[in-house]
């Protein structure tokens, strides 16, 4: 593979992940703020999670289990701190200042 070629996979890549990270970082903001009303309540969050699954499933396919969406609440809940807000933009959308 030639160097060109090399570097634009890479860079197709990390936009592929940067694209995932923030797209599960909003769903798991969206489970512990919205839905979770951020408290994390174990009898409510199971009900919570199974029908996120379905909207999801329904919505988008393949991918979102309840056991996913459990790990993506937890990527949120880990990294939150760590992810700063000019990165999203107030809107949960990225901004033009992100890298």
């Amino acid at each position: 593979m030639n160097n060109l070629s090399h570097l634009i996979l890479i860079a197709t890549v990390r936009s592929v992940n940067i694209t995932m990270i923030m797209t599960y970082y909003e769903i798991g903001r969206t489970i512990v703020e919205y839905e979770q009303k951020g408290k994390y309540r174990p009898d409510y969050a199971k009900k919570v999670m199974m029908e996120l699954s379905k909207q999801l499933t329904t919505e988008f396919g393949k991918g979102y289990s309840t056991s996913n969406l459990e790990y993506i609440r937890r990527f949120y809940s880990v990294y939150s701190y760590r992810i700063s807000q000019p990165v999203i933009g107030k809107s949960g959308k990225f901004s033009k200042t992100a890298k």
